[in-house]
């Protein structure tokens, strides 16, 4: 009876532990804060400042951190399909910085995100209309 009893708290402690490595495609696993490690097709510099952002999926808002300004918005996931998402009404402080260059770039990629992919665990990848490789995020 013990060893029934073993096998089947085995059996489910290993099937907890296959959930944990779940796809994080799941819109409600976004949330939380991430930082960009890639933008354009480019990494990031181990010593940049990276911008980062920060899901609330309950109340479809993102915020967080363009590289200089502060940056908040709406985030909502598409209706048709699970993988659709969209980034709308993001702002963003104006403080002057010496190279706005990359944060400008992420703010214009921001606008043009229509799906995203876990392509690792923790790491999320974001994509344009067609497909293209816009940006990539991990925690």
């Amino acid at each position: 009876m013990k060893k029934v009893v073993f096998v089947a708290l085995s059996i489910g402690l290993l099937m907890c532990g296959c959930k944990s490595q779940k796809s994080l495609t799941s819109y409600a696993n976004l949330n939380g804060e991430w930082t960009v490690v890639e933008l354009t097709g480019h990494t990031l510099k181990a010593d940049a400042k990276k911008p980062t952002l920060k899901f609330d999926v309950a109340e479809n808002r993102v915020s967080g951190n363009a590289g200089c300004n502060q940056i908040v918005g709406t985030v909502k996931q598409g209706e048709a399909k699970s993988d659709a998402l969209k980034f709308s009404g993001v702002a963003a402080t104006r403080k002057a910085c010496i190279d706005m260059s990359a944060e400008d770039a992420f703010l214009k990629v921001l606008d043009q995100v229509s799906s995203f992919k876990a392509e690792k665990p923790n790491e999320v990848t974001f994509y344009g209309p067609n497909k293209q490789k816009l940006f990539v995020i991990n925690k």
